[in-house]
């Protein structure tokens, strides 16, 4: 497993420490409904595509989130795949943000998807072959995923209430983080798998959370190969840039 991270910032910065491996980037999932709504962008006066605009400033990472609503103006896989496209053609490399929810996933709520099972049977069957299929999407168009995020601030678990560590504990959503993991690692063997949770800056929670999702026979450091974290300084003075690094620091010693 490298061991690296995803800060978000109004740039994406993902590294990892043990390859020097740096992304400069963004998440611009909302582009095309902004355009939709009369929007444009210029550089030096020039009107150009937004993704031009970034990747000729030195971004090279564009992540795209993806709901699993069937409408466009709500980050749908089609939405996805036609932003990934653009992504791709202006020379970017490709995060996919997996919510595995109708809507926002964070960590005040994370609805299962309206269409999908409620048991952890049914999730666990859906979760991976819901992964697996879109891995293969994106790939057949020739778009293939560079990292994906199983999940999306995922602190208190995903698929609420079933997967909702405050609920029901840390094996469910241990496991459903495997069953994803799967879909991924049988679609692509170069897809980089992602961990993502919210408050990068909390070291406590941060320990806390990964001190206990890995169980025998349940999800295991091999399934993931990066740390992903949010970090908003403007949402609480905890959230400083030291208690960041101190956090960071931690999980790689």
């Amino acid at each position: 497993m490298h061991i690296a991270g995803l800060i978000l910032l109004p740039l994406l910065t993902v590294f990892s420490p043990a390859q020097a491996l740096t992304y400069r980037g963004a998440d611009f999932s909302s582009l095309v409904n902004l355009e939709n709504g009369g929007l444009t962008y210029k550089d030096n006066g020039v009107t150009t595509k937004f993704e031009t605009i970034l990747k000729n400033h030195g971004a090279n990472l564009a992540r795209i989130r993806v709901w699993t609503s069937t409408s466009n103006s709500q980050y749908s896989l089609a939405y996805g795949l036609a932003l990934a496209k653009r992504a791709v053609a202006a020379g970017m490399t490709l995060m996919v943000d997996l919510h595995y929810s109708d809507t926002w996933a964070d960590p005040g709520k994370q609805g299962i998807p309206s269409s999908w099972p409620t048991t952890l049977d049914g999730l666990n069957t859906q979760i991976y072959t819901y992964t697996n299929s879109l891995v293969k999407s994106f790939a057949a168009q020739g778009t293939p995923i560079q990292i994906i995020q199983i999940g999306n601030e995922i602190n208190d678990g995903m698929l609420w209430p079933v997967g909702r560590i405050s609920v029901n504990g840390y094996s469910p959503l241990s496991q459903l983080l495997h069953s994803a993991a799967n879909g991924v690692h049988d679609a692509s063997s170069s897809t980089k798998i992602m961990i993502h949770l919210a408050n990068g800056w909390s070291g406590s929670a941060i320990a806390s959370f990964y001190n206990q999702i890995f169980i025998a026979g349940e999800f295991a450091t091999t399934d993931f190969d990066m740390f992903g974290f949010s970090f908003y300084p403007f949402y609480g003075t905890g959230a400083t840039y030291s208690a960041l690094q101190s956090s960071m620091q931690a999980m790689v010693t």
